[in-house]
C-alpha cells in the first residue's frame, strides 16, 4: 500500500503544470486569442558594444495572404565615432556590418501557432509553479519554471504571469551550447484596452558568455497599428 501511494505521489509530480494550472492555463487562452493580430509597424531598436540601429518596419497583407514588410527608416550609430546618421532605407549595400538587419525585414509575420504557450508535448516542455510572487514591471506576478527542447538542444528557465491578466511579462531563459551560455531576458508589456489584449512593446537583452567572456546587446522593439490576420 505504502509502495503504491509512493508511485502515484511521483505521478503526480511528474505531471506538467499544463494539464492543470489555471494561471498557466490563462496565459496560452490569452495567446491564443492574440496570435492572429499582426502590427502594422514595428520599430527596433539595437544597441550593442556602443554601436546601434533604430530600424521602422510596415508590414502589410497582401492578396495571396502573404505579409509584405517594408523596411521605411534606418538610423545607425558607429560605435567608433559615437556619431549617429539616418540611411537610405532602400539602400542596404550602406549597412556594412549591420547588413544582419535584412533578416528583420524578411522575416515572416505570418502568425502560427509555435512557441512555450502552444507547445502541449510533454517530451518537449516541462512547466511548474513556483512558490515565488513579486511585482515585475509594475504587476504582481507568479514564476513558473519552464523547460522546453531536447538534452542536446534544451532552453529552461524561469516565465513570470501577471496574475491579475494573465499574461507573460518576463521570461528569463537560458540556452548552453557548445560551451557556451547564452541568457536570454524578455520583459513584455501589452495595451490597456482590456477586451483584447495585445503586445505593445518588448525588451529583449541577451548576453552570451564564453570562458569567462561576457558579451551582449539589448533590444527594444514596439508594435503599433495592429490589424488581424484572416483566419484560413
Amino acid at each position: 500500500m505504502k509502495s503504491t501511494f509512493l508511485t502515484l505521489l511521483l505521478l503526480i509530480l511528474a505531471i506538467p503544470v499544463f494539464a492543470f494550472d489555471e494561471l498557466w492555463q490563462q496565459a496560452q487562452e490569452a495567446v491564443e486569442r492574440s496570435y492572429r493580430l499582426v502590427p502594422g509597424q514595428s520599430t527596433l531598436q539595437m544597441s550593442a558594444q556602443g554601436a546601434g540601429i533604430t530600424a521602422r518596419v510596415t508590414h502589410t497583407l497582401l492578396e495571396d495572404n502573404t505579409i509584405h514588410n517594408e523596411l521605411v527608416f534606418l538610423e545607425i550609430t558607429d560605435p567608433e565615432t559615437r556619431t549617429t546618421k539616418v540611411v537610405d532605407p532602400s539602400d542596404l549595400s550602406t549597412l556594412g556590418d549591420f547588413k544582419d538587419i535584412v533578416q528583420l525585414v524578411e522575416r515572416d509575420m505570418v502568425p502560427s501557432k509555435s512557441g512555450m504557450f502552444f507547445e502541449t508535448d510533454t517530451d518537449n516542455i516541462r512547466v511548474r509553479r513556483t512558490r515565488e510572487v513579486k511585482r515585475v514591471n509594475r504587476r504582481n506576478c507568479q514564476s513558473f519554471n519552464v523547460r522546453m527542447g531536447s538534452r542536446s538542444e534544451r532552453m529552461e528557465g524561469t516565465v513570470w504571469i501577471d496574475i491579475e491578466r494573465g499574461v507573460p511579462v518576463l521570461a528569463e531563459m537560458q540556452i548552453p551550447m557548445l560551451g557556451q551560455r547564452v541568457s536570454i531576458d524578455s520583459h513584455y508589456s501589452y495595451n490597456n484596452r482590456t477586451e483584447q489584449v495585445y503586445l505593445s512593446s518588448m525588451e529583449t537583452t541577451m548576453s552570451v558568455e564564453f570562458m569567462g567572456v561576457k558579451v551582449g546587446f539589448k533590444i527594444v522593439t514596439t508594435f503599433e497599428n495592429h490589424w488581424e490576420y484572416p483566419e484560413l
